[in-house]
Order: structure tokens, then C-alpha cells, then sequence
């Protein structure tokens, strides 16, 4: 692992003492850094001088900051440098010496165009991991195509199971193909630093390949029938009573994935006939006669209440809930028996945010902080063992511009 310096910031949890250096925009590696930061490595955010990382200006603000970008940017710092700037390798090269993790997600093949790609970077760390996220990956026909989440949804065909019949292709209410890059990256990575390596490596990750793995049993139905799965809306396309019903005032869940719980059903609304009805005997019937057991499940979530069903779903023990807006799911039990919302240090405010599920953090641990743009920018400097003439001059040059942070500024 490479030398850190002693002005390195302490951090704690199983990737303590591991440098990422993370030239990134938007989500996809964003989330993917703000893992391995919660998981204790020290991540540098290499932005852009004057605007930064583009979710910076994405609103709604509080206290001038972005919600979107403090949602995936806590535990990092952020250094601005300009990737054009003809003397960036100088500081980018010191940078990737420290580093043992390199993620980038700018389009394919622009860190060579600027003489900044994998080789560059492997002569200078022999053992670094350089991670790309892009689109569609570094290779094949599709790499230059630009892409966002809403693009990859639509390619993948996850749009065309998502939504009701009768409404047309939908995109997930998340960005899940730029969530899914992050998360596949971070299993990626770890499992690299885990595992010995003797040379550099370079994982080439697409968020189209990363959302197609993510539909498992559909694309497989597909390679092993040839049957093309449609939409069914809040349905599943092998099992039901498995969806969403409306009650008396309000939405609920129910999800009777087994034959034991069919049957459990059956029994506690006191219909206990159907569970021997020809039509509804295996799982395979009830799908084969989808229509009616829908219909006849429908009249009966229809005749009570949202509070009523929770009620029922408790006693019996039976898989349902309502339907929660996000606001009341922050409100919700879990979040608040397990200790979910955690703070961050925003700008000169705190905020609560919903933390990592992998907990590595001890409630004695100072909270996060959300970088400012360039915040730490000449701190790092010096820790790459810039002298204070070296780094007037390279600022005099436009490499980073007049950056500073807040104490710097006073």
C-alpha cells in the first residue's frame, strides 16, 4: 500500500488507511465513493474549478447547497483542478502516487485524449485499480454513445416491464441503472484490494452491463423460453396474489409468494373454500388464471380499511403493508429503532441524512462533512508535498484557479 501522509486525515472502519482519488460527476461514481468513504477510505473529489461536479446547481438548496449533491458527496474532500490545464499531471500524477483506488466516470477514452489514462496512471502506481464507469462500456459500437439513466432504462428493456399494461413503458421512480454502476463498482473494488495483485488493474464497468445483470430471472426466462415478459404493472409476472390492491382509503401491498401463505389467506378472510378451487390450487394456476383470482383479491382488499390491513397482516402474520410516501418511511420504525439518519456537516449547518446500511461508523465518531467545492484543495496540496512557491505559481497558472477554503479565506 503506498506511503500516506502523516497530514492525512484520519478515518475509521475496514478501508481505513486506503486513497481514493475520485474524478467523478453526477451519481453513478459519486455513490460508488461515498461507499467507500462511509467504509473508512479517504476519498479526494477531483472537480472542476469555477463549477464542479454538475449537481452542485441541481436544487432545491438549503443554505446554498444542493440536496442532490450532499445526498452521494459525504466523508470526501474536494480538490479543483483543471484536466486541461497543461501542468495538471504534476499535482494528478502526485495524487495517483498516494493512491491504491482510482474512479473516473467521464466518457470513454477522454483521460487519454488528455494523457491522463490507465497507462499514465499505472507507470506511476504499479498497483493501483483504476475503476471507469461509462455507459456502455470502453469498448464496442455503443461506447461513445451518451448516456443517462433514463437511456440505459430504456435500452435494457427494464422500462418495458416497469408500469401497467395500459400505460406504456415507465422508468423506475430511481435512477436504479446509475445506482446499480455504483454498487457493482464498490464490489468490484473491494474484492480487488482483497485479493493480491501484483499488477495495475483497470475494471471497464457500463451501467447498461450493470443493469442487465440486475434482471436475473427475466432475461433468463427469455434466453431459456424465448417467452418476452410484458409489463404487470406493481405485479409479478410468476407468482400472484403478489402486488398492489387498493383498500377502502388508500393503497396496500400483499405478497403471497408460497402456497403457505395462499392458503393462510384463504383461511383468515374466510374463504377457505378457494384454497381447493381447480383454478387456484398451484402457483401455476393461479398464474395461468391471473384475471380472476386479481379480480376476486381485489374485492376483497377493496371491503376494509389501510389500517385495518395492517392490523390483519400482523395478526396473521401474512407478507402485505400499505404504501408509504418517503416522508413517512423516514418516520418509520426501522429508521428510527436502528439508528438509519445519522448527521452531516453542511457547509456551517448539520442536516440529517440516512447513513450507510453497512454500519462501520461508532455513534462517538464526529459526523461527515459534505465538501465544498475546492474546500480542501491547498490542504492536499501540501499533503502531496507541494511547497507554498509550487503552489502559487501552478494557482498564478490557472490550474486551480482561487479556490480556497473558508479559513484560508479569512
Amino acid at each position: 500500500m503506498p506511503m500516506r501522509s502523516m497530514r492525512s486525515p484520519e478515518r475509521h472502519g475496514p478501508l481505513a488507511g486506503v486513497r481514493v482519488v475520485a474524478i467523478e460527476r453526477m451519481l453513478a461514481a459519486p455513490l460508488a465513493t461515498q461507499i467507500l468513504a462511509d467504509l473508512g477510505a479517504d476519498v479526494i473529489k477531483v472537480e472542476q474549478p469555477g463549477h464542479g461536479d454538475e449537481t452542485r446547481a441541481v436544487g432545491p438548496f438549503i443554505d446554498g447547497v444542493s440536496h442532490y449533491f450532499a445526498s452521494v458527496n459525504r466523508g470526501k474532500r474536494s480538490i479543483v483542478l483543471d484536466l486541461k490545464h497543461p501542468e495538471v499531471g504534476e499535482v494528478l500524477g502526485r495524487l495517483v502516487e498516494t493512491a491504491d483506488v482510482v474512479v473516473e466516470n467521464l466518457r470513454p477514452g477522454r483521460l487519454d485524449t488528455l494523457g491522463l489514462g490507465f497507462e499514465w496512471m499505472s507507470a506511476l502506481a504499479p498497483r493501483l485499480i483504476l475503476c471507469s464507469i461509462s455507459g456502455f462500456g470502453s469498448t464496442g459500437s455503443w461506447s461513445q454513445r451518451p448516456a443517462f439513466d433514463l437511456i440505459v432504462q430504456a435500452l435494457t428493456g427494464l422500462m418495458s416491464v416497469t408500469g401497467e399494461p395500459e400505460s406504456g413503458p415507465t422508468k423506475i421512480g430511481l435512477p436504479i441503472s446509475d445506482l446499480a454502476a455504483g454498487l457493482w463498482a464498490v464490489i468490484g473494488i473491494n474484492a480487488h484490494l482483497a485479493g493480491p495483485r501484483s499488477e495495475p488493474v483497470h475494471l471497464d464497468l457500463s451501467m447498461f452491463d450493470a443493469t442487465l445483470s440486475l434482471e436475473t430471472y427475466l432475461t433468463q426466462l427469455v434466453l431459456s423460453t424465448d417467452q418476452v415478459p410484458g409489463q404487470v404493472g406493481s405485479h409479478h409476472h410468476s407468482v400472484t396474489p403478489y402486488g398492489r390492491y387498493r383498500a377502502s382509503d388508500g393503497w396496500i401491498v400483499i405478497a403471497l409468494q408460497t402456497g403457505v401463505f395462499w392458503r393462510r389467506f384463504c383461511v383468515a378472510i374466510g374463504r377457505e373454500s378457494l384454497i381447493y378451487d381447480e383454478r387456484f390450487r398451484t402457483t401455476r394456476d393461479r398464474v395461468r388464471n391471473r384475471g380472476d383470482l386479481e379480480r376476486l383479491v381485489a374485492e376483497v382488499i377493496a371491503g376494509r380499511t389501510v389500517a385495518e390491513w395492517e392490523r390483519f397482516f400482523l395478526d396473521e402474520d401474512i407478507p402485505g403493508a400499505r404504501v408509504s410516501s418517503i416522508a413517512e418511511a423516514l418516520q418509520s420504525a426501522p429508521v428510527m429503532e436502528r439508528g438509519l439518519l445519522e448527521s452531516a456537516i453542511v457547509g456551517n449547518s448539520t442536516w440529517d441524512v440516512v447513513g450507510s446500511p453497512i454500519r462501520t461508523r461508532s455513534s462517538s465518531d464526529p459526523p461527515e462533512r459534505v465538501p465544498g467545492l475546492g474546500a480542501e484543495t491547498y490542504d492536499i496540496l501540501a499533503e502531496i508535498g507541494l511547497d507554498p512557491e509550487q503552489i502559487s505559481r501552478l494557482g498564478a497558472g490557472g490550474l486551480f484557479a482561487e479556490t480556497r477554503n473558508e479559513e484560508q479565506q479569512r
